[in-house]
């Protein structure tokens, strides 16, 4: 629930003015002379979608932080539990078995 603001920020501004950028890039990219303000504002476009991407990758990794987190317990009582059942080798066994 936290992030609901983030992803309403991101469907509602953020990825409709992404898709506005790259029409803009595609219109100019078709253009048969490429002046120096196509060029630039190219070049400027492609250095934001960089930005873009790395921010739609962290929002994304922010989604799953929870759910990353409840994984790692799970697989550390996991261990735990089948340690303590006698159904992994503990540290000292493995020293032995060396």
């Amino acid at each position: 629930p936290e992030i609901i603001p983030d992803l309403k920020k991101l469907m509602n501004y953020y990825l409709p003015m992404t898709v506005k950028l790259l029409d803009a890039y595609e219109e100019m990219d078709q253009q048969p002379v490429q002046g120096e303000n196509i060029q630039a504002s190219k070049k400027e476009i492609e250095n934001t979608l960089d930005t873009l991407n790395q921010a739609f990758e962290k929002l994304l990794d922010s989604v799953f932080q929870d759910t990353a987190w409840d994984v790692s317990s799970d697989i550390s009582v996991l261990h735990t539990l089948l340690a303590q059942e006698g159904l992994t080798d503990d540290d000292f066994a493995k020293m032995k078995k060396n």
